[in-house]
């Protein structure tokens, strides 16, 4: 298993672990797998468009999730939020309220 791989399985089970939501911090993950961060962002963004997770991000004024975003890059290249980022699994069938519930944190 490669860097990348192991940073997309550990991002999976914190996720699945998390419950409801968990917050990454894309600093820790570069640490433990020694990856630049656009790269272990680059994988959050994967994640979330193949749908495998909800994600959200600090765009400068809110937690906004990953789908809000102008781009897939802009959210790659964002340094908002001291890199961190907030992750969930998305419920079989309900993923698109999911994502608008876990934008607004839950509620």
């Amino acid at each position: 298993m490669n860097s990348l791989e192991a940073v997309r399985f550990k991002i999976l089970r914190l996720a699945k672990v998390g419950g409801k939501r968990v917050c990454i911090r894309t600093h820790q993950l570069c640490s433990v797998f020694n990856l630049p961060e656009n790269h272990v962002r680059r994988e959050l963004a994967r994640l979330a468009e193949e749908k495998l997770i909800l994600l959200a991000g600090w765009d400068g004024r809110q937690i906004s999730d990953y789908a809000n975003w102008p781009s897939g890059e802009s959210f790659i290249k964002s340094k908002l939020g001291a890199g961190h980022v907030h992750v969930a699994l998305p419920s079989t069938g309900e993923a698109e309220e999911g994502l608008r519930a876990f934008a607004a944190g839950g509620r």
